[in-house]
C-alpha cells in the first residue's frame, strides 16, 4: 500500500514540476547550435543547423533542418531534413527525417527505429531494427536482432548479416540479398488499397467540415476559450515550451491515470482524467490549426475574423497532412503544441481561482 501511494506521489510531483523543467537549461533554441561538454540530464534542442559532440546522460532530443551528432548519449531521438549520426548510443535510437545516414563511426548498442525517405545505415546494430522509408541501404553491416523494413527499395550486399529474422513486403525491390547470412526471411503480402481522387477529396472535405464545426462551436460557446488559446505569444522559444509541455501531458497523464485507476479512492478521478485526455488529444490539432490560422491572418489582415482564421488554419494542416514525411512532423507537432496550449489553459484557469 505504501509503495502504491509513493508511486502516486512521484507522478504528481512530475506533473507539478513540469513548468520548472520547461524553464530549466534542459532545452536550447537557436538558429545554429553547437552542443559540447558533458550533460548529466536529458537535453532538448531546437534549431536550423544542429551539431553536437556532447555527452548526454539521458535522452538527447533534437529537432532541426540539418542535424549532425557525434557524441555519447544514452538515448537518441532526432527529427529533421538531413540527419547524420556518428553517436555512441548506449541504448535505443529513434529517427524521423528525409535523408538519414548512420555513419560507420556510430555505435548502436540496442534497438533503432527509423522513419524517413532515404535511409543509409553503415554501422552494426546491437539488437533490433525497424525502418519505414522509400529506399534503404544496409550494406556491409551486422544486425544482431530482427529487422523489419517497409520500403520500396532495399539494398543489401553479400556481407550484410542479420542474426535474427528479416521481414519485408513482397512488392519491395530487393538488391544484393545473401540469404545464407540471414537467420530467417519473412515476406509479407502487400496490402494495396485503391482510392479514387474523388474519394480522397470527399473524405478530406467531410473531415474538414466536421473539425470546423466542432472547433467553431467551442469557440463561440466559450468566448473566453478563444482568448485563452491566443493568450500566449507565438515565438520560437514559446512554441518550444509548448511542445515540451505537450510531450509531458502526452506521456504523464496516461501513466498517472493507469496508476491511480487501481486505487479505490481515486478510481473515479482516473476515469475522468482518461476521458479528458482523449478529448484533449482530439482537440489538440484543432487548437494548433486555429493558432496557425490566427498568425497567418494577423500578417495579412488588420481585423480579426474567427471564422476565416479557423478555416485557413484547418485547410493548411489538412493539406500538409497529405505530403509524405512532412505529414508526420505536422501531425505530431500539432498534437504536442495543442496539448501544450491545453496545459496552459488549465494552468491559467487554476491560477485565476
Amino acid at each position: 500500500m505504501a509503495k502504491k501511494y509513493l508511486k502516486h506521489s512521484l507522478f504528481l510531483l512530475l506533473v507539478l514540476c513540469l513548468p520548472i523543467i520547461v524553464q530549466a537549461k534542459v532545452i536550447e533554441f537557436d538558429d545554429n547550435i553547437n552542443l559540447e561538454g558533458e550533460h548529466n540530464s536529458s537535453k532538448l534542442v531546437f534549431g536550423n543547423e544542429i551539431s553536437s559532440n556532447a555527452s548526454v546522460d539521458g535522452i538527447f532530443i533534437s529537432f532541426g533542418n540539418q542535424v549532425k551528432t557525434e557524441g555519447n548519449i544514452s538515448y537518441g531521438a532526432y527529427a529533421g531534413n538531413d540527419i547524420t549520426i556518428k553517436d555512441n548510443v548506449e541504448k535505443d535510437l529513434f529517427i524521423a527525417g528525409n535523408s538519414i545516414t548512420i555513419d560507420h563511426e556510430a555505435k548502436i548498442a540496442r534497438d533503432a527505429f527509423i522513419a524517413g525517405n532515404i535511409v543509409s545505415i553503415n554501422t552494426d546494430i546491437g539488437r533490433n531494427l525497424r525502418i519505414a522509408a522509400s529506399s534503404v541501404d544496409l550494406s556491409d553491416i551486422t544486425i544482431k536482432g530482427n529487422v523489419t523494413i517497409y520500403a520500396d527499395e532495399i539494398t543489401f550486399n553479400e556481407n550484410t548479416t542479420i542474426v535474427g529474422s528479416l521481414t519485408y513486403y513482397e512488392n519491395s525491390i530487393i538488391e544484393g540479398l545473401n540469404e545464407d547470412n540471414i537467420g530467417k526471411i519473412n515476406i509479407k503480402e502487400a496490402n494495396t488499397l485503391e482510392f479514387s481522387l474523388s474519394d480522397v477529396i470527399l473524405n478530406a472535405v467531410i473531415r474538414l467540415a466536421r473539425n470546423y464545426i466542432t472547433m467553431l462551436a467551442l469557440l463561440l460557446l466559450f468566448v473566453k476559450l478563444q482568448k485563452a488559446i491566443l493568450k500566449q505569444k507565438v515565438s520560437i522559444e514559446a512554441v518550444g515550451y509548448d511542445l515540451l509541455k505537450g510531450f509531458g501531458v502526452l506521456v504523464l497523464v496516461p501513466c498517472l491515470a493507469l496508476v491511480t485507476i487501481f486505487s479505490s479512492l481515486l478510481f473515479s478521478l482516473s476515469l475522468i482524467a482518461i476521458v479528458l485526455y482523449v478529448i484533449a488529444i482530439y482537440l489538440s490539432t484543432l487548437i494548433s490549426a486555429y493558432v496557425i490560422g490566427n498568425q497567418i491572418w494577423k500578417r495579412t489582415k488588420k481585423n480579426s475574423n474567427i471564422y476565416l482564421e479557423l478555416l485557413v488554419g484547418l485547410v493548411i494542416v489538412e493539406a500538409l497532412s497529405y505530403i509524405p514525411i512532412i505529414s508526420f512532423f505536422v501531425q505530431f507537432g500539432c498534437l504536442l503544441f495543442g496539448l501544450g496550449r491545453i496545459y496552459n489553459i488549465f494552468k491559467y484557469a487554476i491560477n485565476k481561482r
